[in-house]
């Protein structure tokens, strides 16, 4: 009988703040996990991706919006995430980017809307509730031992 390894999984994130609001999506789809809650635009790393890389596409594929500059925001240790899984949460902050947010996978998101920083939706996706309170810390590295 072999064990099961278990590792942890990385997921990339993008901030996109703009006039002091983040633009966050509202989930849509049924059969996925944090139906009706809002998230940041993002998602898991492609083997062989580099991070910068993989954030510039979840974006684009997501938002329509395409990152020129992105920079380190966060990282969010999240090892007792929902169904048993640990994510590391790679959060970057887009400072410069081209277009308008756009609903690009409609099987995925109903919306696209901008929150105030310190209003965000009280239905947020629970794996993205830390992101935008390190950002104001300016808190590198949460590993959920600080609170």
């Amino acid at each position: 009988m072999t064990e099961e390894i278990k590792i942890p999984r990385v997921a990339i994130n993008v901030l996109v703040i703009k006039d002091g609001k983040a633009l966050m999506g509202k989930k849509n789809n049924p059969s996925k996990v944090g139906c009706g809650t809002w998230c940041f635009p993002g998602g898991k790393l492609d083997f062989g991706e580099y991070l910068a890389e993989g954030a510039k596409r979840e974006l684009l594929e997501e938002t329509g919006l395409k990152a020129r500059t992105l920079k380190l925001s966060n990282i969010i240790d999240e090892p007792q995430a929902s169904g048993g899984a640990h994510y590391l949460h790679i959060n970057f902050l887009a400072t410069d980017w081209e277009g308008e947010p756009t609903v690009m996978e409609p099987d995925r998101f109903e919306k696209w809307e901008w929150f105030d920083l310190d209003k965000l939706p009280a239905e947020t996706f629970p794996s993205h509730q830390r992101f935008i309170p390190a950002y104001l810390r300016k808190e590198v590295l949460d590993d959920g031992t600080n609170r």
